[in-house]
């Protein structure tokens, strides 16, 4: 049987200040047929995101210039970028730390050192999940849309059914009144 062509490789940004990360992050995960883009911090991770498209963002929560929290933040600020997935990768496994990533946004917490063949795993969860709420959402939108359509339908329906209406109890009421 002929083989279906493979899925188009997920682009992935990794942010982080740790130089011999991001060229680990690389390797692997190009080895595991992801397209990687790396930035060096907050700031630059946030300009690549402007200027490309990514699937998910892999970021570091401990960075000098500024913070994973920080860069989800103010990701999460920009209509384009809102619902990005994000993995927030740090050295800190404080449920404060977790709880906060979550609130701003992230999407899933992974611990260093990184299992990379797990982190895989997560990033194709994790993508997934966001495309399927992209789809859910999508669906609603349109439900309500429909709703809207109908709505407005039967109004028009029950408007132009008593329309009709008046205007034979009016006309019945002219031919009673000219017969008097």
């Amino acid at each position: 049987p002929p083989r279906s062509a493979p899925a188009e490789a997920l682009r992935v940004l990794v942010v982080d200040d740790d130089p011999i990360y991001r060229e680990t992050a690389r390797m692997f995960l190009s080895m595991l047929g992801r397209n990687v883009s790396l930035a060096e911090n907050g700031q630059t991770g946030l300009q690549a995101l402007a200027e490309k498209t990514f699937d998910i963002l892999i970021v570091d929560m401990e960075m000098p210039d500024m913070s994973g929290l920080e860069v989800i933040r103010q990701l999460r600020m920009r209509p384009a970028l809102a619902d990005l997935p994000v993995i927030m990768v740090t050295s800190r496994d404080d449920a404060m730390a977790i709880d906060r990533a979550y609130e701003l946004g992230a999407s899933s917490f992974v611990v260093k050192p990184v299992n990379w063949t797990l982190l895989d795993h997560c990033l194709r969860f994790v993508c997934r999940a966001a495309r399927n709420e992209t789809i859910a959402r999508t669906a609603q939108a349109e439900a309500e849309t429909l709703g809207r359509t109908k709505d407005n339908l039967l109004s028009v329906l029950r408007h132009e059914m008593k329309t009709p209406l008046n205007a034979i109890i009016g006309f019945t009421k002219l031919a009673a009144e000219a017969r008097e």
